[in-house]
């Protein structure tokens, strides 16, 4: 995922944070590149999700509580 394109997804989150933490509180929720919201209780199931629907670096995925944009993590992948 390039700089360009998490720094859209954060910003969404930002924006957005606290009608996500209202309908998706405790849950992951994983942000596509058009912006689409999907919901999970397990973090591994997400992630398959996300992988399988969207393809590494292409969504975001984020525990969806309350403050918790300081302790968001970035990974990179290249292969």
């Amino acid at each position: 995922m390039d700089g360009l394109v998490l720094q859209q997804h954060y910003d969404y989150y930002v924006s957005h944070e606290e009608e996500l933490v209202k309908k998706y509180a405790g849950m992951y929720v994983v942000l596509s590149d058009s912006m689409e919201v999907f919901a999970f209780n397990d973090e591994d199931v997400a992630y398959d999700f996300a992988v399988k629907n969207f393809g590494i670096g292409h969504f975001l995925l984020h525990r969806c509580v309350e403050g918790s944009l300081d302790t968001v993590q970035t990974v990179n992948c290249n292969f």
